[in-house]
């Protein structure tokens, strides 16, 4: 397997979420909030086919689902345990789309300049201090010089979204509260139960071919990132090299190949210099 050079292949649908997932579960997965998670990992990991995802949604059970799938990308794709700072990167470098990750994040939840307001929500609430639960897992380096700044500073911005998107039809996207950045009203942060290791069910084996290469196959799907960190655990020290670990869940399939950063220990899909971004 190789990880893919070319952008996915998507396009945004008309259709509510409902219409969208069927029966709002998808490969057996038992949280119907992230049902949308394998969908994601279906469009970076397969571009010969056409993979169609949902415009944005205005019913409050369709939010949650639709904004834990952008939040996903940017925490356990991308690995950014501060997150409102790799957004604020990704904003003023001209929202860069020249890796998979960050094309479907621009296509999927920016074609309407929305990811302003999950941006908004992360400078001003609890978005960014629950993903620094990235930095405690298996394999993370404590020692790394974390970028927190930027952590509630952004007030200024945050109002100006809440303003900007206060008279649009479309509003019920992701609830801004006063003065810009609202309670956690859709109870976001759902990503991280798959922070769980109790079950590290799964299979580690590393390529007969490339002494960098592994692959690490789980059994369980609902805390496969969380497993997958502590099954990693076995691989050995590759000295100034880093593994290229293919991930494979139950149920779900190739999720793509995750390199683990040797300056935060997280584990991540694209360039390590866009991992760093919101670190």
């Amino acid at each position: 397997m190789t990880w893919p050079i070319d952008k996915p292949r998507v396009r945004v649908a008309s259709t509510g979420l409902k219409d969208f997932s069927g029966n709002g579960q998808a490969g057996g997965f038992g949280f119907q909030d992230l049902w949308i998670v394998p969908y994601i990992h279906g469009a970076l990991t397969n571009q010969s086919i056409e993979h169609r995802f949902p415009d944005v949604p205005t019913e409050h059970d369709e939010q949650i689902v639709y904004w834990e799938g952008a939040y996903y990308l940017i925490t356990l794709a991308l690995g950014w345990s501060n997150p409102g700072r790799g957004l604020k990167w990704w904003f003023e470098a001209g929202k860069p789309t020249d890796e998979p990750v960050l094309y479907l994040l621009s296509k999927v939840w920016d074609h309407r300049n929305q990811l302003e307001r999950l941006a908004a929500w992360l400078w001003f609430q609890d978005g960014e201090r629950l993903a620094q639960k990235l930095r405690h897992l298996p394999g993370s380096k404590p020692e790394f010089p974390w970028n927190d700044q930027g952590l509630g500073i952004d007030r200024a911005f945050g109002a100006e979204v809440r303003r900007r998107w206060a008279g649009q039809s479309y509003t019920a996207t992701l609830p801004l509260g006063k003065e810009g950045g609202g309670s956690n009203e859709l109870h976001m942060g759902h990503v991280f139960w798959m922070l769980d290791s109790n079950n590290t069910e799964g299979d580690v084996r590393k390529s007969t071919s490339n002494p960098a290469s592994a692959t690490i196959t789980l059994a369980a799907s609902e805390n496969w990132y969380g497993s997958f960190c502590e099954l990693a655990q076995q691989l050995p020290s590759l000295g100034d090299r880093s593994w290229h670990v293919d991930v494979i869940v139950k149920g779900w399939g190739w999720l793509g190949t995750y390199r683990q950063s040797r300056d935060t220990g997280i584990w991540f899909l694209g360039k390590h210099s866009t991992h760093l971004k919101g670190n």
